[in-house]
């Protein structure tokens, strides 16, 4: 395999240690470019206005290819935290100051990491019961929680196998 800095492969730029970086760099500069952006036009537009604007540009960004960022050190997820406490504060008219976690929730806005399990769950749960294509549904499947080589998924006599993708 050829040794590259970063490549753009589906919406996702992967780094050669793929330690997602590059990725999370360029989804932060657009993050906080539409922040810019919309702060520019902020007195023009009502508060309601201004959430459905704030949630378009910026979740869906944040949104978009997120799963990539499951088993990703504190460190990565908390600069992508950044953007969406940034966002919230935008939002709720409140300062750099104000703790943001209280604001997220006021919001119903769950935090990145949560996003990223959200998300992966919601993965698996499609595959599992068949609304996503069949080269998705090979990666997950039901089995006994003896004979596995992913994550085991549920409790007893429930399991679902899915593929292990942390990073230790």
């Amino acid at each position: 395999m050829e040794c590259f800095r970063s490549e753009y492969l589906g919406g996702v730029y992967v780094d050669g240690a793929l330690t997602m970086r590059t990725h999370i760099t360029h989804v932060l500069s657009s993050c906080y470019s539409a922040l810019r952006q919309i702060r520019s036009i902020m007195p023009y537009l009502s508060s309601h206005a201004l959430n459905a604007l704030v949630t378009a540009l910026d979740h869906s960004r944040l949104d978009y290819c997120n799963v990539v960022f499951a088993g990703l050190p504190v460190c990565d997820i908390q600069r992508l935290q950044s953007v969406l406490n940034t966002a919230v504060r935008l939002v709720a008219g409140s300062s750099r100051r104000d703790h943001a976690f209280s604001l997220l929730r006021d919001r119903h806005w769950l935090p990145v990491k949560q996003r990223v399990e959200y998300k992966l769950c919601m993965t698996v749960h499609r595959c599992l019961y068949g609304v996503v294509g069949h080269y998705a549904q090979s990666y997950c499947s039901l089995g006994s929680d003896t004979e596995h080589s992913g994550e085991v998924i549920g409790g007893e006599g429930c399991c679902v196998l899915a593929p292990d993708w942390s990073t230790s």
